[in-house]
């Protein structure tokens, strides 16, 4: 499922792995690279896992003329990635109390979900916002 779908009018890409390792993150790397040849700087933004910490991403990146900027989200943060609101929304959507007979079945409920993205507009917008709230001790 490598490639690129569009969601709200940009560009989300996509790939498929057996496991998620630095090499994988290097090949994503990669890919929104040769997607975006003009930009001078890329900027991901992403959370704290090893494999997007790994040694060799730092190796990659560091080498001159690596145009991607990674920017982590802190530990233990999950309001501000929203990510995992989308994710969850997604998983609500998708996967509760749904049974997939085969992989591929699965694959194009995930595609379907993103494809048809404008009839969850509204509640995507109201979930994803930066509006967030502050407690003060």
């Amino acid at each position: 499922m490598n490639g690129a779908l569009s969601w709200s009018g940009r560009e989300v890409v996509t790939r498929e792995a057996d496991r998620i390792t630095g090499a994988e993150m290097i090949a994503l790397f990669q890919g929104l690279a040769a997607r975006h040849p003009q930009a001078e700087t890329i900027g991901v933004v992403l959370d704290n896992a090893t494999y997007n910490r790994a040694a060799s991403v730092r190796e990659w990146l560091a080498a001159e003329g690596c145009r991607i900027k990674l920017f982590y989200l802190p530990p233990y943060a999950p309001n501000l990635n929203l990510i995992e609101r989308l994710w969850w929304f997604f998983t609500k959507k998708t996967l509760w109390n749904t049974h997939y007979p085969t992989l591929a079945d699965f694959k194009t409920a995930i595609r379907d979900f993103f494809s048809h993205q404008e009839q969850w507009k509204a509640e995507i917008t109201s979930l994803i916002t930066n509006r967030f709230h502050f407690i003060e001790a």
